[in-house]
């Protein structure tokens, strides 16, 4: 566990999988989502996932949308795989990652 700001916080870069589950890209500090990304972006290994997941139905407290966030991702030097197929892909990935221990 590392507790910190994902914006600024140091990590290293040795990540197979980075995961956002329960909204938390729609509850950071309005303004700091690219800087988070970006962050994130440069612990993950090559080849490495982030997988981010919240709520689409617009909130008062937050402007990001799919498609900002697609933008911010991308900007961030991650690219989308395909969403149809994402929880195959984390299965498998996580599988490996437990046989490998």
């Amino acid at each position: 566990w590392r507790l910190g700001d994902l914006s600024t916080i140091t990590l290293p870069a040795d990540y197979d999988l980075i995961v956002l589950a329960g909204n938390v890209m729609i509850y950071l500090t309005p303004g700091t989502e690219a800087a988070t990304l970006a962050n994130l972006a440069r612990a993950l290994k090559p080849g490495g996932l982030l997988i981010a997941a919240f709520e689409l139905t617009p909130k008062p407290w937050t402007n990001l949308t799919l498609d900002s966030y697609d933008h911010l991702a991308s900007a961030a030097g991650l690219t989308l795989a395909d969403r149809d197929r994402l929880m195959t892909t984390v299965r498998d990935r996580m599988q490996a990652m437990l046989q490998r221990r």
